[in-house]
């Protein structure tokens, strides 16, 4: 089932506000991203084209993705996205689909392709998540950035009815409270590795969410990046606490 393509554009007052936003989660605020193009949330298709066949996309909770950023986009510029529904399928009693998303830009370049793992929630009626039995704390490890959880959309519990971003909804699952959109922990993975690398990491950059626990607004996560020959592990913990891990590399 393909879907698309669906033309749009992010402005540039937007993208000054993914930015602001991304660097007013820095608690340690040390020299913010700054970068004129387009962030890769701010690339991903996925939520207008499906959007446009199902309604807003508020009944899923992502569990796995993986993206790679093939180029680099100013904000006012066409874009178009396409998307196809891959996979259906059932794990541990609860309905999933994979969908594999790609953004072109007005050359017909591909500037992100990706596979998101999508719960679908509305078709779950039971709490079915709960928190991992919590050990003692890892060993405590340099932070390279601390950040604070932020939503990048304020999400009014009156009018976004059954939204997994809202309190009352997410709590029907088990989940603490309203989960922050999952897009801009790939934007924290990113900026870090546009810190290391520079420019380059638009030109063909994968990361892959391999693992993502919930994490909630105003929560604080320390940042640590790990290098191995493959590239560059980043993890997030919350109070030692793993939440997050994502494998990146770059283009040889």
């Amino acid at each position: 089932m393909r879907f698309g393509g669906v033309e749009f554009y992010v402005s540039k007052g937007s993208h000054d506000k993914t930015l602001k936003m991304l660097n007013e989660s820095d608690l340690g605020r040390g020299e913010g991203v700054n970068t004129p193009y387009l962030l890769p949330s701010e690339m991903w298709g996925l939520a207008r084209v499906l959007s446009q066949t199902f309604g807003r996309l508020n009944e899923i909770a992502a569990s796995h993705s993986s993206w790679e950023i093939r180029g680099a986009v100013l904000p006012e510029a066409p874009l178009t996205a396409t998307t196809s529904i891959a996979k259906k399928y059932s794990r541990n009693s609860l309905p999933f689909v994979e969908i594999e998303h790609e953004t072109r830009d007005c050359d017909g370049r591909t500037v992100l392709r990706g596979v998101d793992e999508l719960l679908l929630l509305h078709d779950v009626t039971h709490a079915f998540y709960a928190e991992p039995k919590r050990e003692k704390a890892q060993t405590v490890v340099p932070a390279n950035r601390r950040r604070r959880t932020y939503f990048r959309h304020q999400w009014d519990e009156e009018i976004w009815r059954n939204n997994i971003h809202t309190d009352e909804y997410a709590r029907r699952f088990g989940y603490e409270r309203g989960l922050p959109e999952f897009f801009i922990y790939m934007d924290w993975v990113f900026a870090e590795l546009l810190k290391k690398e520079g420019q380059k990491t638009y030109e063909g950059t994968t990361i892959q969410l391999r693992r993502v626990l919930p994490l909630y607004e105003n929560d604080i996560v320390d940042v640590v990046l790990d290098s191995t020959p493959q590239g560059t592990t980043v993890r997030f913990l919350k109070e030692g606490h793993e939440r997050l891990v994502a494998d990146a590399s770059l283009k040889q």
